[in-house]
């Protein structure tokens, strides 16, 4: 391995970075969003005060967009929306806008996913609900052109947005595929791995996991299969991200939410970068507060945690779902929040080959470089990180057992 090179540092690596301190560090209004309705969803009747008393930095927006949450999960009755109770969503066939509703297909704190089919054209789409108060803090809604700015083969691509009984939603490409979170669960979950006929028949809803007959041992000689241990793969996988993440900052947009849950696979075995909700243009003029930080914690960079955020806080974003991915296991856990924004900021997480000693270091270090928690000492694009990806692609290439060409994982 030692011919091997790596892309050079940045000149001024050994820059220092200052955090703030812990108790300035917001835990983000999704976050806390989440939480309330996992609650409110078991039957604990969480109160709304109760939050924005041991929040008081986010008491206004906790009041405005929390109810708004609860009537996601429970409509009132005299609401023309109809909602059906027993299931805890949209009932097939509500009319949203110019989008007939037609199955949930994914839920998080401020918002939810639906299969949606377009009335006029019959087109199906993905069609995000969430409150006007969200929609006005992201630029996907105050600066229409920056959707359109996205136009990439690896981008799910934005149609429209638009506004209903005050529930602002976007219609997206719908995209038949997996998301990598899943994935994620299934190598952690299934030995035998994933074959390319388990994905197909997923993606069609013909069977919702791997199934257990397509071990190793009697899996058909045309079925190639991704196991826990399929190093090329994951760099692929990697590759198509970093691809598809250039194309998106050399347009100076910042997506600061990647994660498993918001990187698909679809059928053809290729990746798609969704929900661009919290994307901003980089020359925006930005906070330092960081009660204005936003994203998924458990996928922040430190500086994101104070509110700063550049092209480096995507590429840490990209190397903690890497980690994910090659390891089958968070790279940070915590009981509490508090404790989670404490091992973010000081890298407090078993390095990869702690957690699996089968991963080859080059493909480590990789994964290191990205997570670093200064940002100086980042890869300074999603550009470098795809070259590194791509030698590690090429020194393992003789190694690997799978054809280089298997479906689009290249």
């Amino acid at each position: 391995m030692s011919d091997i090179q790596f892309s050079e540092w940045s000149a001024d690596e050994s820059s220092a970075t200052s955090h703030p301190p812990e108790a300035l560090v917001r835990i983000p209004l999704e976050e806390l969003a989440t939480e309330f309705l996992e609650a409110w969803r078991d039957g604990r009747n969480p109160s709304i005060e109760t939050y924005a008393a041991a929040h008081p930095e986010l008491a206004d927006e906790i009041r405005r967009l929390f109810p708004f949450a609860i009537a996601l999960e429970d409509l009132n009755p005299s609401s023309t929306v109809r909602f059906d109770p027993r299931r805890q969503e949209f009932a097939p066939g509500t009319r949203i806008g110019e989008f007939r509703l037609i199955r949930q297909v994914g839920r998080g704190g401020m918002g939810v996913v639906y299969e949606a089919e377009e009335v006029e054209s019959g087109r199906r789409v993905a069609l995000k609900l969430v409150s006007d108060e969200v929609a006005a803090e992201n630029e996907i809604w105050r600066e229409p052109m920056l959707a359109a700015k996205l136009a990439h083969p690896r981008i799910v691509p934005v149609y429209t947005s638009g506004s209903d009984s005050g529930i602002r939603f976007y219609a997206m490409m719908l995209v038949p595929g997996v998301g990598l979170d899943r994935l994620i669960e299934w190598l952690r979950e299934y030995p035998q791995g994933v074959t390319d006929d388990d994905l197909r028949r997923i993606v069609a809803g013909e069977q919702n996991a791997p199934r257990p007959a397509n071990s190793s041992a009697n899996a058909p000689p045309t079925q190639h299969v991704i196991r826990r241990t399929s190093w090329v793969q994951f760099a692929k996988i990697g590759v198509q991200i970093c691809v598809a993440m250039q194309h998106a900052h050399t347009r100076s947009i910042l997506h600061r939410d990647i994660k498993p849950a918001n990187i698909l696979i679809d059928s053809q075995g290729a990746v798609w970068i969704t929900d661009f909700g919290l994307a901003r243009s980089s020359g925006h003029p930005q906070s330092t507060d960081p009660h204005r930080a936003a994203g998924t914690l458990r996928y922040m960079s430190p500086e994101q945690l104070a509110g700063r955020t550049d092209l480096r806080t995507d590429v840490y974003s990209f190397g903690v779902t890497m980690y994910e991915l090659c390891t089958q296991q968070p790279a940070f856990t915590a009981p509490t929040r508090a404790e989670l924004v404490r091992k973010i900021r000081k890298a407090q997480y078993p390095w990869p080959r702690q957690v699996q000693s089968r991963l080859p270091r080059m493909l480590e270090r990789i994964i290191l470089r990205a997570m670093a928690v200064n940002p100086h000492r980042r890869y300074r694009s999603m550009d470098a990180v795809r070259a590194d990806l791509l030698r590690f692609i090429q020194s393992q290439s003789q190694k690997s057992k799978w054809p280089w060409s298997w479906m689009r994982w290249k």
